[in-house]
């Protein structure tokens, strides 16, 4: 069953959401759309590779996006994929990978 909204733990993951998404340059209903095009796409594995470096559950982080765990988990595969492929895990290759998106 999950939280309610007023833990402090849901209010710490929607904050983070908000921050991730701004930088990400997508707004959170469109990360939770139906959109599965390759940019949406794209900046929706950078959102969940973030949430899940700040320590979130695939599970948890599955209730923030509106999508199923395994569909996060799958996204940290792609992003990780993506982004190792310009050998260089760095943020600057972040940043690589969200202009990629657009």
């Amino acid at each position: 069953m999950p939280r309610p909204l007023t833990t402090r733990a849901n209010v710490h993951a929607t904050l983070a959401l908000r921050g991730i998404c701004q930088r990400a340059g997508i707004t959170i209903a469109r990360l939770r759309g139906p959109d599965c095009s390759r940019p949406i796409a794209f900046k929706r594995y950078y959102v969940v590779h973030a949430l899940r470096e700040k320590g979130l559950s695939f599970h948890r982080i599955g209730q923030l996006i509106n999508r199923d765990h395994s569909t996060c988990v799958a996204a940290i595969k792609r992003f990780e994929d993506s982004v190792y492929t310009w050998h260089s895990p760095t943020p600057k290759a972040r940043d690589h990978f969200l202009e990629a998106a657009e």
